[in-house]
């Protein structure tokens, strides 16, 4: 039994697996994607889109990548898949405005991400009401990064071209769009329209998203700010460190300093002393030596005159010594011997 599914739009398609196979993951798969809007020069205001990629996965990635210029350059064209500057090229007032040629900005170029085009993905969604986001071709599985908005329903182009989105937020913009001058299907350079900013946000009325690519750069320079701070951190406390060194080794060379002072004044101390106790020394031998000569000249004349007084006693006794044997004799012949 098919079942109907309810498109964004409010029409019921009555369709086979590729709806239901689409429409699965439909609530949890929201994406919004904005377009800053530029006219002659002066901002226009603010273009919020809603995309389908629970029912054109492919072509909505397509545009999303486009939007935040995430993949880098084209394989084919070399350009930069960014939407970002580029401008509407093509306006019909009471039909559509078609942009998206980032490399000729004339309807001949651009580029998918996927490289050169890639195959409609399927026609689910209809061009049934004024602000319909669908995709610009040359024919039949040749959609690359061209895009246009409905003024009116244009029922003629279902079949043809991919629908992906609606717009929600910018009628007011859609409007002035409409009414810019145009030479044929082009507008006036005065009144140029410039995409100056685009990317995606993660509501209608809520933050802008940031792409991989920013993200990851993001995260890079919040990395480094980190890694900056902890080095700069670590060199403060080296710095620290190094100073309190200083400081230490400093003291530590005043300390030595005034050692090495201490001791030379000791020493110098120390010789003065031991040159003032040699000179004392030398005044105390000096009149040691004098005392010493007069000790020995009177010591001398002493010893003179002992050894005159005991020549002159050596003489005596010797005179006495020869008188008294004399003496003696005179004793002996005096004696007269006992009787027998």
């Amino acid at each position: 039994q098919r079942r109907v599914h309810g498109t964004s739009f409010g029409y019921n398609v009555v369709h086979s697996k590729e709806s239901e196979k689409h429409n699965k993951n439909a609530a949890k798969r929201e994406a919004y994607a904005y377009m800053d809007i530029s006219i002659g020069g002066s901002p226009a205001g603010r273009l919020v889109m809603e995309l389908f990629p629970e029912i054109v996965p492919k072509t909505v990635e397509n545009f999303k990548s486009l939007c935040t210029g995430e993949r880098g350059t084209g394989r084919l064209t070399r350009g930069k898949l960014h939407y970002k500057n580029c401008t509407f090229h093509r306006v019909i007032p009471g039909f559509m405005a078609q942009g998206g040629d980032f490399t000729r900005g004339d309807g001949t170029g651009g580029e998918s991400v996927f490289g050169g085009s890639f195959k409609d993905e399927n026609f689910l969604q209809t061009h049934g009401k004024r602000g319909v986001l669908s995709m610009a071709n040359s024919g039949k599985d040749s959609n690359g990064s061209q895009f246009f908005i409905t003024f009116r329903p244009c029922p003629h182009l279902d079949g043809k071209h991919v629908v992906f989105g609606q717009l929600i937020k910018g009628w007011e913009v859609l409007d002035k769009m409409e009414k810019v001058e145009t030479v044929g299907d082009k507008p006036v350079p005065t009144s140029k329209i410039i995409i100056s900013d685009c990317g995606l946000q993660e509501s209608p009325d809520g933050e802008t998203k940031v792409s991989k690519k920013e993200k990851n750069k993001e995260d890079k320079e919040k990395k480094d700010k980190k890694k900056e701070k902890k080095r700069k951190r670590k060199e403060k406390k080296e710095k620290k460190k190094k100073k309190k060194k200083s400081k230490k080794d400093k003291k530590k060379k005043k300390k030595a300093k005034d050692k090495k002072k201490k001791k030379s004044k000791k020493s110098k101390e120390e010789k003065k002393e031991k040159v003032e106790e040699d000179s004392d020394d030398d005044d105390d031998s000096s009149s040691s030596s004098s005392s010493s000569s007069s000790s020995s000249s009177s010591s001398s004349s002493s010893s003179s005159s002992s050894s005159s007084s005991s020549s002159s006693s050596s003489s005596s006794s010797s005179s006495s010594s020869s008188s008294e044997p004399k003496k003696k004799k005179k004793k002996k012949s005096e004696i007269v011997p006992p009787p027998p």
